[in-house]
């Protein structure tokens, strides 16, 4: 901001500056040093040059010793004092959510095989980043076909993945069957999508996982002729 100005000018070297107050999420933003220097704001009462900084944007709930700064419009109050003379004046300073336009980095995702009766296949997708961190971040999925639907359940929250089917060979075809499942991160109204293939197996014609039993002992059956 501009400095105040002073007549005469050989005054100059004798004014000083303060932060009276600030209004706000928070008031008491004149001078703050939190978290290891992790929030902080200084004003020189010789410049009148207020500096700000802080990596703790957003972090709610608020409370004056460990929260960070939210969003808002923040008014500050400065006053020069001359001599005395007195005189005050203020600034503005909008804080901008950094959540409101977050950056999603998404992470490759791995492919899975899964045979039809096998019992429930567990698989974690990896996790995605988003920046800031704290912003919030749901995920969905949707199959290349709905019918798979029904052999997978989403644990949204943990990224987890469950597939289990064994009504029929539907899914699998006479050998198997490939899909494209899509992942969506989304934070506000930002999104980042990464895909795996599912491919469902019939495990009738796989040795490894089909198998024949003999019974245990054998029946000897009778025909008499005539």
């Amino acid at each position: 901001m501009n400095g105040f100005s002073v007549v005469p000018s050989v005054c100059v070297p004798a004014i000083s500056y303060s932060c009276v107050s600030n209004t706000g999420p928070r008031t008491d933003l004149c001078t703050v040093d939190q978290n290891g220097s992790a929030t902080k704001a200084t004003f020189d009462g010789a410049t009148g040059v207020y500096t700000l900084t802080s990596n703790e944007l957003d972090q709610l709930p608020l409370d004056t010793v460990n929260a960070g700064i939210a969003p808002g419009t923040y008014v500050f109050t400065l006053q020069a004092i001359c001599g005395l003379k007195s005189t005050q004046t203020s600034f503005t300073l909008v804080i901008v959510d950094g959540c409101d336009t977050p950056t999603i980095t998404s992470t490759t995702l791995t492919d899975q095989i899964y045979y039809v009766s096998s019992g429930p296949k567990i698989y974690q997708a990896a996790a995605f980043t988003v920046y800031q961190p704290w912003c919030a971040m749901t995920f969905t999925y949707s199959a290349s076909d709905v019918a798979l639907n029904t052999a997978i359940s989403f644990a949204a929250t943990s990224r987890t993945f469950t597939f289990d089917y064994a009504a029929d060979l539907n899914l699998s075809g006479p050998v198997s069957t490939s899909y494209t499942i899509t992942m969506t991160a989304t934070s506000n109204a930002v999104t980042s999508s990464e895909t795996f293939s599912l491919t469902m197996m019939n495990p009738c014609i796989d040795a490894a996982v089909n198998t024949v039993k003999i019974p245990a002992s054998s029946t000897t059956l009778n025909y008499k002729i005539g």
